[in-house]
């Protein structure tokens, strides 16, 4: 029997460099402890290694005998950022995603994400 982890939280690279160079929330900011997610105000929370890591994601599904995870972007996923923003942060995380499952199509299956906020182009 397989074992599949349907709700497995994800910081893609795609993300992470994008709110990296934001000023505005949603951004990720650095702090004396490390990185923090800033999602909206006062929703402030640490980055850590295995929300972006797979390797480490690996080693967990490994330890907990979870043969496929389901990878869906972590929050703040793209529907926190402007309508004229979020077409183009979709498509560059969903292409890494893609790249993801196709990479590891043993361990990985990946959920896309939409641009809600740009319904036309969702």
């Amino acid at each position: 029997m397989t074992t599949i982890d349907v709700h497995t939280h994800y910081l893609p690279g795609t993300m992470v460099a994008t709110l990296e160079r934001r000023t505005e929330l949603p951004r990720i900011t650095d702090s004396p402890n490390g990185k923090l997610i800033e999602y909206g105000e006062g929703n402030i929370h640490p980055m850590q290694d295995d929300m972006r890591d797979l390797g480490l994601r690996f080693r967990d599904m490994d330890e907990q005998g979870i043969d496929v995870a389901v990878l869906g972007a972590n929050i703040p996923g793209v529907d926190w950022f402007p309508v004229e923003d979020a077409p183009t942060i979709a498509r560059d995380v969903n292409d890494e995603l893609l790249d993801l499952a196709r990479n590891y199509p043993e361990r990985l299956s990946v959920l896309a994400v939409l641009p809600l906020q740009a319904p036309e182009a969702a």
